[in-house]
């Protein structure tokens, strides 16, 4: 490890060096104490949890299932927007309508 760090850059003085060998093993207490834990492939972090594959699985379909989704609200939005601004051009001309009828359907004051 120190030759990594040192072929790196990284200023080691100062720094104790730990040589395992037959004699020097750390025991299980060790690596208990600073979160391992013994499993049948060897020695892995307290926190680990691996996935299965059928996680694997159902993480990939709903990735799938929330990608549809967006596509099907953006149509949505699209279609809804499309369709309220023609709403809003027949109103305007339903409107544009009406008036001309009142103002057409006045009578012309009469003078005094």
């Amino acid at each position: 490890m120190s030759k990594v760090l040192e072929q790196s850059g990284v200023d080691l003085t100062g720094e104790n060096k730990l040589i395992c060998n037959k004699g020097n093993i750390i025991g299980k207490a060790i690596l208990t104490c600073i979160g391992m834990k013994k499993t049948a492939h060897g020695w892995i972090f307290h926190r680990f949890k691996r996935t299965s594959k059928r996680v694997n699985d159902l993480n990939k379909s709903l990735s799938t299932l929330n990608e549809k989704m967006d596509i099907l609200f953006k149509h949505f939005i699209e279609i809804s927007s499309s369709s309220e601004t023609s709403e809003r051009e027949d109103v305007d001309d339903i409107s544009e309508e009406s008036t001309t009828e009142t103002f057409c359907g006045l009578s012309q004051p009469t003078q005094i």
